[in-house]
């Protein structure tokens, strides 16, 4: 007689058994009786008939039971096949034809809340084993390849320039103290003559006087003598304060010198640190975003790709 198949009328409408060339209105109840307590839904839905099949089939409203048609010995796909296959059914029980609201529930429903499942499962495997984790420790480590070479830079030149200042200084220093030396001395020896001479013109004077051995002579002279080594005293201090003068202007440049290497040092440190940090902040979001992107395409979007073909599904129907 044939083996015993369930389908759908071309509309997709309706349930019919296909057996010993009859077809048969199937209800819900009717349905869900062939597939309750079988062997794996051995009556199982299949395929949708075309119009000239359908209309080639007698219809017969005496359902066989599923005892009759178990003698036959013929099965088919089981019940939770046939309703993933079928995406779902819908209807009215008790009524010829129409399908079973809880089958097209389940048929629907089922697929995704399994999806769900390996959905969260990969969300936690994600989290275990996400391949964008952030190292800050190898960020720092990135950043600072990238930006000690440039500061490295800078610091040598400005310590190299505040260095070649120092050794410019204190050339000019040793240079200034030899010209206050070499003028101390040319001005020393042209009061030394001075005075020289002034002492002997006051001796002429008294031997031209006959006053030679005279006590006022020596101490016309001694005067003389006193007054020329103030002078000379005096212009020795002018010259050792002069030579002071550009010692401690060196030595305050030098002071100088020194804060604004240690300034420059630390700022230098400062916007160096605040570099290395912007870059590992760079890279963390570079990771954030990586993960967020993998976690993506390895968690959610399955998730919905298959939510969509159970939705598709639902439209096919």
């Amino acid at each position: 007689m044939g083996k015993p198949e369930i389908v759908k009328n071309p509309d997709g409408t309706g349930l019919f058994l296909i057996y010993g060339g009859k077809k048969y209105p199937l209800s819900a109840e009717q349905f869900a009786e062939l597939n309750r307590d079988t062997r794996a839904g051995e009556f199982g839905l299949g395929r949708t008939l075309t119009q000239a099949e359908f209309d080639s089939y007698e219809t017969n409203t005496a359902v066989p039971t599923k005892e009759q048609l178990r003698s036959e010995s013929l099965g088919g796909p089981s019940y939770e096949a046939q309703m993933k296959g079928l995406g779902g059914v819908a209807g009215t029980a008790g009524t010829a034809g129409a399908y079973d609201a809880g089958a097209f529930i389940n048929a629907l429903v089922e697929p995704i809340l399994e999806e769900l499942g390996e959905f969260e499962q990969r969300v936690k495997d994600f989290g275990l084993e996400g391949p964008f984790a952030f190292d800050e420790a190898l960020a720092r480590e990135a950043s600072k390849e990238i930006v000690d070479p440039y500061y490295d830079q800078l610091l040598n030149e400005f310590v190299s320039g505040i260095e070649m200042r120092r050794q410019q200084g204190a050339t000019e220093e040793k240079e200034l103290l030899g010209a206050l030396s070499k003028s101390k001395e040319y001005e020393s020896g042209n009061l030394r003559r001075q005075i020289e001479n002034a002492i002997d013109s006051t001796e002429k004077g008294y031997e031209l006087s006959g006053l030679y051995q005279s006590g006022e002579r020596r101490s016309a002279v001694g005067k003389r003598e006193a007054a020329g080594q103030t002078e000379m005293d005096r212009l020795a201090e002018t010259y050792r304060q002069r030579g002071s003068d550009v010692s401690r202007q060196w030595q305050d440049e030098l002071s100088q010198l020194g804060l604004r290497q240690q300034i420059g040092e630390r700022e230098l440190m400062t916007g160096r640190l605040e570099d290395i940090s912007a870059g590992v902040e760079a890279r963390r979001r570079e990771a954030a975003q990586q993960t967020e992107m993998e976690r993506l395409q390895t968690t959610a979007l399955p998730f919905a790709n298959r939510t969509e073909e159970a939705l598709q599904r639902l439209l096919q129907l």
